[in-house]
C-alpha cells in the first residue's frame, strides 16, 4: 500500500462549509468576543467554553467525496481541539499540571514567569504557539477525535515537509493539517507543495498572542487548572510504564526484521545477488515493506516503513533507505500502537479528571499509551523543531 500522491489528476476545490456557504473563508478573530468568552470560563479547563472556529484554506478533493467528507470531519475536530487548547493556555498560563509536559511547555513557563516579573521575555508569542500545538498533539484531553476507520498521526515527515497532523485510512493519507497562529495563516502555501502531494488539506489557526490577551492572562496567572499535578504525575507514570513494556515487545519483534535474519530470504525472493541488491536498494525497500505487511496484516505506505523500523529498533539503512531518508520514531510508535498490540496488554479503568475522556473498564488504554508516546518523544520533537522554532526538518535515518 502506498500513500496516494496522485494529486495532478484531481481538482482541489473549496467545499461547502458545514455552516452553510460555498467556501471556508478565513475568519476574523474578534478579540472582544473571545475575551468575554474566556472571562466567563473563570478557572475552568475551557470545557464548554464557546469555540470560535478558525479553519483556513480548507481544500478538498471533489473527485473523492467520501475522502473529502472524512477530511472535513477531521478538520473540524482539529479546529475544536485547537481552540480548547488555546482557551486552556489563556485561562491557565502557568499550565498547571502540564508545565513539564515537554521542552516547549518548560520554555513557556520560564518565559511567562519572566514576563510576569517584568523581565525581558523574547519569543514569548512563538513559545505560546508551540504550547498550544503540544497540547493538541500530545495530551489526550485536547487531541482531536479521528473519524471512524481512520487514524491521526502527528508530525509525519513527507519529503521536505512535516504536517502537524495527518489523517490516514487503510494506510493512505487522506488529509494533512497544519496548526498555526492566525497571523501566520497561508504559510502552508510556502511549504513543500502540499497541493502536489495531497488533495485534502487545511490550516487550523488559533489567535496570535496580543496585548489584550496578555492582559487577560495576567489576571489568570494564579489559575491552576482542573488536573492536579499529583494526578498528572500518576497518569504519566502509568503511561510511561505501559510504553516501556510496549517498546520492549516491539523491539523483540524487530529482531525478526533485521537484515541478518532475512538476508537469505531477500536474495531468494528478489532473485538478485547481495551485491546487486546493494546497487538497487529499491528492491530491498519493497522486500521489507512486504514482510511488514505480511506480519501485521495491513497495507503500509513505503514512506512510513523507515519510521516503523526505527520504532522496532531496526536501522532502516540496512534495508536501502539511505541516510537522509525522512523518518520519525514517534510516527512508528503510533502505527505500532494500533497494529502491534502486545498480547498481554492490560485493561484499566480510571475516573475522568478535568473533562478528559477516561478509558472505560474492559477497553485497552490507547489514550494512555498515546499520551506516553507524546511524553517519551518530547526530546525527539525538540530535535526536529530545533531551539529556534524551525517547523520543517529532514531527519537522517540510522
Amino acid at each position: 500500500m502506498s500513500t496516494d500522491y496522485a494529486g495532478a489528476h484531481r481538482r482541489a476545490v473549496q467545499p461547502h462549509d458545514a455552516r452553510g456557504g460555498q467556501s471556508v473563508p478565513g475568519p476574523s478573530h474578534g478579540h472582544l468576543a473571545q475575551l468575554a468568552a474566556l472571562r466567563s470560563a473563570g478557572n475552568a479547563d475551557a470545557q464548554g467554553v464557546p469555540i470560535q472556529r478558525a479553519l483556513e484554506n480548507a481544500t478538498y478533493d471533489n473527485a473523492d467525496h467520501a475522502g473529502a467528507a472524512l477530511a472535513q470531519q477531521f478538520f473540524h475536530s482539529c479546529d475544536a481541539a485547537t481552540q480548547r487548547a488555546y482557551h486552556f493556555v489563556v485561562n491557565v498560563p502557568s499550565l498547571g499540571a502540564y508545565a513539564n509536559l515537554n521542552g516547549h511547555t518548560q520554555r513557556w513557563v520560564r518565559l511567562w514567569n519572566d514576563y510576569v516579573a517584568g523581565r525581558r521575555a523574547p519569543t514569548l508569542a512563538a513559545s505560546f504557539g508551540y504550547v498550544v500545538e503540544s497540547l493538541v498533539t500530545e495530551v489526550p484531553a485536547y487531541q482531536p477525535a479521528a473519524p471512524g476507520g481512520c487514524t491521526i498521526y502527528p508530525q509525519v515527515p513527507v519529503g521536505g515537509t512535516r504536517p502537524d497532523l495527518v489523517l490516514a485510512r487503510g494506510g493512505h493519507h487522506v488529509a494533512w493539517l497544519d496548526l498555526t497562529a492566525s497571523e501566520s495563516a497561508d504559510h502552508i502555501f510556502a511549504k513543500d507543495g502540499w497541493a502536489d502531494h495531497i488533495a485534502n488539506f487545511a490550516e487550523v489557526t488559533y489567535p496570535s498572542l496580543d496585548a489584550a490577551t496578555l492582559a487577560l492572562m495576567r489576571q489568570n496567572r494564579n489559575n491552576v487548572g482542573a488536573v492536579s499535578a499529583d494526578e498528572f504525575e500518576r497518569r504519566r507514570a502509568l503511561a510511561l510504564a505501559e510504553y516501556r513494556r510496549n517498546k520492549e515487545y516491539w523491539h523483540g519483534l524487530g529482531a525478526g526484521f533485521r537484515k541478518s535474519a532475512l538476508r537469505g530470504e531477500a536474495i531468494r525472493t528478489t532473485r538478485m545477488s547481495a551485491e546487486m541488491l546493494e546497487l538497487q536498494p529499491e528492491h530491498l525497500q519493497r522486500f521489507i515493506q512486504a514482510k511488514l505487511e505480511q506480519r501485521f496484516h495491513a497495507e503500509i505506505p513505503l514512506q512510513i516503513v523507515p519510521s516503523i523500523l526505527s520504532a522496532m529498533n531496526v536501522g532502516s539503512v540496512q534495508w536501502g533507505f539511505r541516510i537522509g531518508t525522512n523518518q520519525s520514531e514517534k510516527t512508528g510508535d503510533v502505527w505500532l500502537a494500533e497494529h502491534a498490540v502486545r498480547p498481554d496488554e492490560p485493561v484499566v479503568a480510571a475516573a475522568p479528571v478535568g473533562g478528559a475522556v477516561a478509558p472505560a473498564r474492559g477497553i485497552p488504554v490507547m489514550p494512555l499509551l498515546l499520551f506516553a508516546l507524546g511524553v517519551i518523544s518530547a526530546v525527539l520533537l525538540l530535535q526536529w523543531l530545533g531551539p529556534g522554532g524551525a517547523r520543517d526538518h529532514t531527519g537522517g535515518s540510522s
